[in-house]
């Protein structure tokens, strides 16, 4: 009988890393994510954006393949208002557009008595960027992005109301990536992917040739069979350096060449736990978005939808040799039954 302590992450978010400010103060519920992984993306810039009735219609372009495409299929409100109800300008540098209704609208929805409820404010402006313009009008279809990554951090609170957001606009070495970017990648977009890891126990029983998939959705932090408390900072602290061991980001230094073994803090909490194995499940498919993102760095390419990370300690406490961390791509046919 083994134990595996299987890590997952329950919350994934990218965005441009220029609209910090907006999706601290719009998506304040991925304050808690504890892992980020610092990227580079395709950059798209807006050049027109206008709304014809409801209908939102905007022309973008691909700086990095000077390649041009229309979105016409966004719907902004779910009845019709005249031409000239809806108001749209372009912000930050053509990344983003915000959208408003004119005075003209206002008064045309109070004066026809159309229910503009649901809690929204009909003074409103919402900004929107490029990214998530491109999400909305594909999220009929599947699609993929491919994203480099520089760096891989985490941040755990601290008790004193900090927060991954807070770190993000202080880190020195984030910092230091958005310096180079601004030299080097001006025809990248610098995006950031939050995620919260969470986990889960799981005893072992099959034989070892057996393979088995877990897609965990609980977590813990005690149990009488172990007899030892895992932390949600050593859950962080194995999963930041399972990551940067077997994506070797450019940025990272520390951890980057760290094999696992027993002198690493961060594993031998977990022998003093009982855990045998860790296996960190990366699920790269946003069912929502219907969108599957490929993770790329100078020695790693992920092109799957789920790829999970092994890391076998029990080699360490029997041979007390080092560990090396394994990966294995599940297919996607079998990855589409496990999620019907």
């Amino acid at each position: 009988m083994k134990k595996l302590l299987e890590i997952f992450f329950d919350k994934q978010f990218i965005f441009p890393y220029m609209h910090l400010e907006d999706v601290r103060e719009q998506h304040s519920h991925y304050s808690n994510s504890n892992i980020y992984m610092v990227m580079l993306a395709k950059k798209y810039k807006i050049t027109d954006a206008h709304c014809i009735n409801q209908q939102l219609v905007v022309n973008y372009k691909c700086l990095e393949i000077d390649e041009s495409y229309k979105i016409s299929n966004i719907i902004l409100l779910p009845f019709d208002v005249p031409n000239g109800s809806i108001e749209t300008n372009i912000h930050d540098h053509g990344t983003s557009i915000e959208i408003g209704l004119t005075n003209y609208g206002i008064e045309f929805i109070k004066g026809n008595q159309v229910d503009f409820s649901n809690g929204s404010n009909i003074h409103a402006r919402k900004k929107i960027s490029i990214y998530d313009l491109i999400s909305m009008s594909t999220q009929n279809e599947e699609t993929s992005e491919e994203y480099e990554i520089l760096y891989i951090g985490q941040s755990l609170d601290n008790g004193e109301g900090r927060n991954i957001f807070g770190r993000l606009s202080s880190h020195e070495k984030i910092l230091k990536i958005y310096r180079d970017y601004n030299m080097k990648y001006r025809d990248k977009e610098l995006v950031i992917f939050l995620l919260h890891a969470n986990s889960k126990l799981h005893t072992i029983t099959a034989p070892d040739s057996m393979t088995t998939v877990y897609m965990g959705n609980s977590y813990w932090q005690t149990t009488d069979e172990l007899g030892e408390k895992i932390t949600d900072a050593t859950v962080v602290n194995v999963t930041e350096a399972m990551l940067i061991y077997h994506f070797k980001p450019q940025y990272n230094i520390k951890l980057k060449n760290s094999v696992p073994n027993l002198d690493l803090k961060t594993y031998s909490e977990l022998k003093n736990a009982g855990v045998h194995q860790i296996d960190v499940v990366l699920n790269l498919y946003f069912e929502q978005l219907k969108t599957c993102i490929h993770l790329l760095t100078d020695t790693v390419s992920v092109y799957s939808k789920l790829r999970i990370l092994h890391c076998y300690l029990e080699s360490l406490y029997d041979k007390k040799d080092e560990s090396e961390i394994e990966s294995e791509d599940i297919d996607d046919n079998l990855y589409r039954l496990i999620n019907l």
